[in-house]
């Protein structure tokens, strides 16, 4: 089982996800980029700062793992997000993109809320 504050980080994650989903789907620019950003200081400040002290050595390696590809589809969708703003054309195509990568990051914070790392 994840610590409370892990719990609690990632539940906070899984609702800013669920924000920001909502906000792609109004198509308001500015309600997208506050909730995009308030994603962004979740992640930063709250789930990247976790580490893997308090798990024994094999709930370790499955947390470590399942926090790399939260990580690295984070990334992906920064610069997903990057272009979208600069895309003049096939907004629809980034969007939709970026909709598939929020769904990914859904799932591993579902992952590490679930019983992967009990």
């Amino acid at each position: 089982m994840l610590p409370t504050n892990y719990h609690q980080a990632y539940k906070s994650l899984l609702r800013k996800l669920e924000d920001f989903s909502l906000a792609l789907l109004d198509g308001d620019a500015s309600t997208g980029l506050q909730s995009f950003q308030a994603l962004q200081t979740c992640l930063e400040g709250e789930i990247l700062s976790l580490n893997d002290d308090n798990f024994s050595p094999e709930v370790a390696n499955r947390w470590r793992t399942v926090q790399t590809e939260l990580y690295r589809s984070w990334r992906l969708l920064e610069t997903d997000w990057l272009f979208l703003a600069s895309a003049r054309q096939g907004r629809e195509k980034r969007l939709q993109i970026i909709s598939e990568r929020v769904a990914t990051l859904k799932g591993y914070c579902q992952v590490l809320l679930g019983a992967v790392v009990d």
